[in-house]
């Protein structure tokens, strides 16, 4: 297929950015009942708070046109998310340098944040009030994203709710980052892909956001390359043991992925990928990880539990911190992925149903690993040895299962008892070992670091990420099987850096996207041979969330539903000798991810056809990807 060619005129361009107005889209332009735009939990605040009470909300606005950005983007650099993706399909994916990725990454970021801040200014000239909450020192105004978080009276929010270029109104209160605390190398094959095939983060940009920034100068640990740490903030100063703490847990997440060992150890304990740059943040989470966004990074690791205080001084019946569900924190983190070519990994966090056994409340998957774009990580118990069949899932890593939201880890990675270059003499890690998904999730940073090395397109394709890593993991005791007591608790598997390589490395996956349609569009398929060698074949389908409502929501009397507006795509694997073998769609509908795992000497050798059909319809275009190992 030709690489179809977008042409725009400058004049057109210059029209676009100044009328910026026009590039706003997003919700039914109906939208006027105040019930479609507020949220249940924010409409029991307001219902119990006092006149002149000032309540915490995030207001998403109407999205930014995305096809504008993209296009202005091709105009300045040749490339955008499309013709990236046109190009990888057509096969030509090896003439994408690293350099050009970057170059159109950085100035799609510039374009929308350009265009976002406008947005945001062109609001609040209209509403004095939200003009005033919005210099206040307690607000924050993304950059990135269609969402303001203030302070405003329920009056305030009555009037605010008319206005259509609001999307939605969710409650906010405080949003507390904590650590999530709780022989690696060799179990997932990092050190294989770093000697054989010369991978080390070269060219890749690592962002960690974490209550405190590591301390890279402290002399016990002897194992930065500081040129190629960035810290993008000043360290909080030390006042008490919580400090401390703070400070080592992140010192030792960036050792595993960006250690160069310890000098005095003879370089032990390398990471996971030494020769990327690391960038750092801590204090306040959203500009956190906007000044990653913002300092180009591709990859961002998320070890810091995130803590939504939904009751704080006030007394309302809600599920404390909200834990294991999909809230505005998750929809912001799905929007920033998908818009900006971020690949985020997220500790799935350490309140397991088996260490939590009487506490219920507290058996679920922390914020904000329930987001659809992100990879949230499970922690394995690996027993310090070189095998899977001695291990297990940690019995304090968290995990979901329920019906209505996604099933969560998507994967797991060693994160027990974990030996790094980072741990200071008599320090709170003292011994030289730690626990925690904390220390599972830069395992899989890393390893995405090497394989954007591997391929730099894959730095634009998060979706594609995410079905390599699942197509290519390993299984300690068990396979990727609903009959399977431990179906799901580790997600797709075990990170395997060799494997997720060989998937790569042999262009084992495929990628594209269903347009926007009222009706189910035809199926999308692809083929792949199966020989006498393989064993066990597994077909990863992932795709993208998007945040918009559809106007079918918008305009109703009830709450819009942020789950259901998921796109559900259905993964299909057809045997050589015509057996189709499929996801049950009432277990996928509210996943975007989907695996098939089958064995060659039960159902031959030869071609096998992988389909992904849409149920229903598509409410915004829908990038996908399968691979298969």
């Amino acid at each position: 297929m030709k690489i179809r060619k977008i042409c725009i005129s400058l004049l057109l361009v210059l029209a676009l950015c100044a009328s910026y107005l026009t590039l706003l889209s997003g919700a039914d332009s109906s939208l006027t009942a105040e019930s479609s735009v507020i949220s249940s939990e924010l409409q029991a605040v307001m219902a119990a708070a006092s006149a002149t009470e000032k309540i915490p909300v995030s207001i998403w606005t109407n999205e930014i046109n995305s096809e504008v950005v993209e296009a202005i983007a091709l105009q300045k650099t040749g490339l955008n998310r499309d013709k990236i993706r046109e190009m990888v399909a057509d096969g030509e994916e090896t003439s994408l340098t690293s350099e050009a990725i970057d170059e159109y990454i950085a100035a799609e970021r510039e374009i929308y944040k350009r265009l976002q801040i406008s947005a945001h200014q062109a609001i609040a000239k209209e509403y004095a009030f939200l003009q005033t909450a919005m210099e206040d020192d307690e607000a924050y105004v993304c950059s990135y994203a269609p969402m303001i978080i203030v302070e405003l009276t329920t009056s305030q929010i009555h009037a605010l709710s008319l206005d259509e270029e609001i999307s939605s109104f969710d409650y906010a209160p405080d949003i507390i980052s904590q650590s999530c605390m709780g022989t690696s190398v060799s179990v997932v094959e990092n050190d294989y892909i770093r000697f054989e095939h010369e991978l080390d983060g070269d060219g890749v940009k690592i962002g960690m956001f974490e209550v405190a920034l590591p301390d890279i100068n402290n002399p016990e640990y002897i194992c930065f390359n500081d040129s190629n740490i960035h810290l993008l903030n000043d360290q909080s100063p030390v006042e008490d043991i919580d400090d401390l703490v703070n400070i080592e847990h992140a010192t030792v997440v960036a050792s595993i992925m960006c250690s160069i060992g310890h000098a005095v150890a003879s370089y032990a304990h390398v990471g996971m990928a030494p020769r990327a740059e690391l960038y750092c943040a801590s204090g306040n989470f959203f500009s956190g990880i906007e000044s990653l966004v913002e300092a180009g990074v591709n990859v961002i690791n998320m070890s810091a539990e995130i803590t939504i205080d939904y009751n704080g001084d006030r007394e309302y019946d809600f599920d404390e911190n909200f834990y294991g569900e999909y809230t505005f924190l998750e929809k912001w983190f799905d929007h920033i992925a998908l818009n900006h070519s971020v690949h985020f990994v997220v500790s799935a966090g350490n309140t397991g149903n088996e260490y939590w056994e009487n506490e219920i409340d507290y058996r679920k998957v922390t914020h904000p690993a329930m987001a659809y774009n992100v990879i949230a990580v499970g922690a394995l118990e690996d027993n310090n040895t070189s095998l899977l069949t001695d291990d297990g899932l940690a019995t304090y890593s968290s995990y979901a299962e329920e019906v209505a939201q996604p099933n969560k880890p998507d994967l797991v990675a060693p994160g027990s008892t974990i030996a790094t270059a980072a741990i200071p003499i008599g320090g709170f890690y003292n011994g030289g070992e730690i626990s925690g998904t904390s220390f599972a999730a830069p395992h899989v940073t890393g390893i995405i670091a090497q394989l954007l090395e591997a391929r730099p397109s894959l730095k634009v394709l998060q979706d594609t990420m995410k079905a390599i890593l699942t197509a290519g993991v390993s299984h300690p005791v068990h396979h990727y099987a609903s009959a399977d007591d431990n179906f799901d608790k580790f997600g797709a598997g075990v990170v395997n850096a060799k494997a997720a390589e060989y998937v790569i490395r042999y262009g084992r996956y495929r990628n594209s996207y269903f347009s926007s349609s009222s009706v189910s569009p035809e199926p999308k398929t692809y083929t792949f041979t199966v020989s006498d060698s393989d064993e066990i074949i597994r077909v990863s389908l992932a795709w993208l969330k998007y945040n918009k409502y559809s106007s079918e929501d918008n305009t109703s009397s009830i709450e819009p539903d942020i789950v259901a507006d998921l796109t559900n795509l259905n993964l299909t694997v057809i045997t050589p000798n015509n057996i189709r073998l499929t996801v049950p769609v009432e277990e996928s509908a509210n996943n975007n991810l989907e695996i098939i795992e089958l064995d060659p000497d039960v159902y031959g050798t030869g071609t096998y056809t992988i389909e992904v059909s849409v149920v229903g319809s598509v409410d915004a275009k829908t990038y996908f990807s399968v691979a298969w190992w």
